[in-house]
């Protein structure tokens, strides 16, 4: 099995997917705050 060669591909595609969710949660914080100061 090529782990090295198997972990390159995969990485990114968590990398996105983590991004994608603190995106989301720093969107949603945010929103919460915005209708608390409003």
């Amino acid at each position: 099995m090529h782990r090295n060669y198997i972990r390159p591909q995969t990485w990114p595609r968590v990398r996105i997917l983590l991004g994608i969710a603190a995106d989301r949660t720093m969107v949603w914080n945010f929103g919460f705050e915005f209708l608390g100061f409003v």
